[in-house]
């Protein structure tokens, strides 16, 4: 064992919201991350709405090692694809600048 994986879960507030709202963190929005996450991580979400984009900010424990690390979590890269008439959206990690 690790010394991480002996320690407490972490927390991450969980929300998606509208980019640019202001938004007061509820207690119990914070949600308990699977012992293998070590970070809460930030991005931006587009999604399609009525052949609208909308871009929302969404908070969350990080799914994986792979996904969205340190100075890599404030951006996405979005590609679209049809999926029982919904768009499903492909999130990529980038540099905050």
């Amino acid at each position: 064992l690790t010394l991480a994986s002996s320690l407490n879960a972490i927390r991450c507030f969980f929300d998606r919201v509208p980019e640019g709202s202001i938004v007061k963190i509820p207690a119990q929005k914070m949600t308990e991350c699977p012992r293998d996450v070590h970070e809460c991580i930030t991005i931006r979400v587009s999604l399609e709405v009525d052949d609208d984009w909308e871009v929302y900010i969404e908070r969350r424990c990080a799914h994986s090692k792979y996904e969205c690390a340190g100075s890599h979590n404030t951006c996405t890269t979005v590609e679209a694809e049809p999926v029982w008439g919904r768009r499903r959206m492909e999130k990529r990690c980038c540099h905050s600048d």
